[in-house]
Order: C-alpha cells, then structure tokens, then sequence
C-alpha cells in the first residue's frame, strides 16, 4: 500500500483534484485531515479546513480505485456514532473503499476553543471504540 495525505484547506476544488491526481499518479490510498484548524508553527493558517468527509465524497464519485478516508478523526470532537454513519456511507459511495482512522485527538484542534475541554483523551477513544463496535455489531431483531 503506498499512500499520501493531501491537505484539505483553502481550495475545495483542488484538493479533490489533487487526490485525483494521486490516484493516477499510483497511489493507492489518500487521507485527509480531520481538523478544525490547521496549525503551522504556533500559527493558524487563515483559509477555512474544510469537512474532510464531506470531501472524500466527493472524491468517491471521481475515483476508481483509489482508497480513502479521514487523517484520523478524534472522537472529542465528532461522536463515535456520527463517525461511524459517516465512514459506512463513504464506504457505501465509494463501493467499499473507504477506511477509518480514529484517535484519542490533539490538542490544538482545541486551542482556540477556550471553553472545550481536552481531558481523559484516552478513555473517550476508548469509549468510543467500545460503541462502534457495538454498533457495528447490533442487528434490528
């Protein structure tokens, strides 16, 4: 498997052509970023991080083989039972290409959310795994 991750901030348009462009080039799967704010040396950059999901959609529909999915979401911010509706769905578009990547977060996708608090990072992944697997695993009887 040979990968990249593409940046999902600034132009929407390009970075789809860019993963596009990864596909042809011979990669096999790409990633997106799954933040707020994207940080480059103490400094936010000014241009909106866009909805990496929301993207990668996009990038389904234009893409054949090409796997994709998130640069790990954090379970802090989005809900482990959101996550998961969104990943089935991608998967879904996609016809079965997509992957999930979760993690326990970073903290400065936090920064200039003053009152949002990062604590028991850990245990949240945990918990969170712990629901998606029940999830995964439930039936409707």
């Amino acid at each position: 498997m040979f990968g990249c991750q593409i940046n999902s901030f600034g132009d929407v348009e390009g970075t789809v052509r860019a993963c596009i462009l990864a596909e042809r080039s011979g990669f096999d799967l790409i990633t997106l970023p799954d933040h707020l704010f994207h940080p480059l040396d103490e400094v936010f950059l000014p241009k909106p991080a866009w909805d990496s999901y929301i993207i990668l959609s996009a990038v389904a529909s234009k893409s054949k083989k090409l796997k994709i999915g998130p640069g790990v979401s954090d379970v802090i911010r989005r809900h482990p039972a959101s996550i998961l509706n969104q990943v089935v769905t991608l998967d879904h578009l996609s016809k079965g290409r997509a992957f999930l990547a979760l993690g326990a977060g970073e903290v400065f996708n936090f920064y200039p959310l003053k009152d949002v608090k990062f604590n028991r990072p850990v245990q949240r992944l945990e918990e969170a795994l712990r629901l998606i697997r029940l999830l995964l695993s439930s039936t409707r009887e």
